[in-house]
This record gives C-alpha cells, structure tokens and sequence, in this order.
C-alpha cells in the first residue's frame, strides 16, 4: 500500500510538473435595435397670467420641457391641441387658445400654434414647451386654479 501512494504520488508530482497551457475563446454577441422615439424627463410648465391687462395666461416665463429621444430617422413629432381646465368662476370665452415648442438639439426647430408634423433627426431633442390662451373685450382671467395640458406625439 505505501509502494502504490509513493507511485501516486510520483505520477503527481510529474503531472503537476509539466506546464499549463493556456487557451483563449471569443463569445460573439449581437443583436438588433429598433427604431423607436420615446419621451424622457418632463417637467411640467407654469402658468401666470399678464399683470398689465389679466387676458393673457400663458406659460413664457416657465415653460414645460420634454427631451424626446429617437433612435433611427422617420419619426415625426406633432402638438395636440391643448385643454384648459378653468375655475367656475370664469365662464367668459376664450378668443384663443395655443401652445408652441422650441427644439434644441438633435433637431433644431421653432414651431408656434401647429398640430402638422415635424421630422425627428435621429438623437436627443430638448423641448422647451409653450401653452397660452387669450380674451379680449373686458373679459379677463379670474382668480383660480388654471390647469393646462398638451399631449406631445412622436410617430
């Protein structure tokens, strides 16, 4: 038996004496992306209202931001018309009613009161978005909560 665990251990001490080899293999990864166009970060506008004549409300000074990100060409970017929630107490018409966005970016454009479609350049796209609504005569904008809203698309 000690003759057999000094063989062993001869054959051991041989097999740990040969050198190691190395060796080296790739893993292939792939895959496909599709085009998309989705919107990131938003943050929401503020609404105040003109101190010299109380007919304009409007979202200038604090407007709403949106980064719209596309990953290929093809895609349009379009404004839905806005909605406007009013207090009770303002039950004068409206003479009118709009929103504009500026874009900054992947693309670069400047579009004022429009629903038509916009090409998308494929990237990131900062949106800085306007809302604003109007009277005239001597209707003016109560004193209330305002809450507006404009659905942007990207398709």
């Amino acid at each position: 038996m000690t003759r057999i665990a000094a063989a062993l251990g001869g054959v051991m001490a041989a097999l740990c004496a040969t050198s190691a080899h190395s060796a080296t293999g790739d893993v292939p990864f792939n895959g496909t992306i599709a085009g998309s166009c989705m919107f990131v970060d938003g943050t929401a506008g503020t609404l105040a209202i003109d101190p010299l004549n109380y007919q304009n409300l409007t979202s200038l000074a604090a407007p709403g931001t949106m980064k719209v990100i596309a990953t290929s060409t093809g895609f349009n970017i379009s404004m839905d018309n806005p909605t406007l929630v009013r207090p009770v107490e303002d039950t004068t018409p409206l003479s009118s009613i709009g929103g504009a966005y500026h874009a900054t970016g992947a693309t670069v454009v400047n579009r004022f009161n429009t629903d038509a479609p916009y090409a998308l350049n494929q990237g990131t796209t900062n949106l800085n978005i306007f809302f604003f609504a109007g009277k005239t005569g001597l209707n003016i904008f109560h004193a209330g909560v305002y809450d507006a809203q404009i659905t942007m698309r990207c398709e």
